[in-house]
């Protein structure tokens, strides 16, 4: 394979898996679960904080709406991942949401902090010869970096569902000790949202 093949399949190769991560995001998905007897739709968005030069970072957010088969009953949640460095302070147990013009007040149920690191090494050496002899130089490299998921789930009420699909613009408030993390989702993003809480 010459050098120009290789390119093009490289940059091929590159195109196609930044289509596959996003493939799944600010869409609607519909699951049937024979097993549950019920019936769910997800949305997943990915967000970073609009609050700038803080330690908490992004957020991946599921969307949920859970319908029982049988008794018709729905239940609406979203299930958070938040992103904090491992200087901050972990999440308060309460949030805001500001939805069609209205403010609530939200619980956070099952919060979570889970530790996360990740290494990564380098390695590169170098072998010279002159008329002294061979010289080899290696070098080597780890970067590790740490962080916390802040993992919770989220129950939304009628009223909050409603607000959600009269919204322009969909924020959440979160406060990690003295610093706020807030994320507003509007566009393509709220528009995959209010695909999963449609009637």
């Amino acid at each position: 394979m010459n050098k120009i093949d290789f390119r093009f399949a490289f940059i091929a190769l590159m195109i196609m898996a930044a289509g596959c991560s996003g493939r799944f995001y600010n869409r609607v998905i519909t699951y049937d679960d024979e097993f549950r007897n019920s019936s769910k739709r997800i949305a997943r968005v990915s967000i970073r904080n609009d609050e700038r030069r803080t330690e908490v970072t992004s957020a991946k957010i599921v969307f949920e709406k859970v319908k029982d088969v049988s008794g018709g009953e729905s239940y609406p949640s979203a299930y958070f991942v938040i992103a904090r460095s491992s200087t901050s302070f972990r999440i308060e147990s309460d949030g805001y949401m500001k939805a069609g013009g209205q403010k609530f007040e939200l619980k956070l149920v099952e919060p979570v902090s889970e530790f996360k690191t990740e290494s990564e090494s380098s390695s590169s050496s170098l072998v010279s010869a002159d008329s002294t002899g061979v010289s080899s130089y290696e070098t080597s490299d780890t970067s590790t970096n740490m962080w916390f998921d802040e993992k919770f789930i989220i129950d939304f009420t009628p009223e909050m569902v409603t607000a959600i699909r009269s919204s322009d613009e969909l924020t959440f408030r979160f406060y990690f000790g003295p610093l706020q993390a807030t994320y507003i989702l509007d566009g393509k993003r709220l528009k995959a949202v209010k695909g999963v809480y449609q009637e």
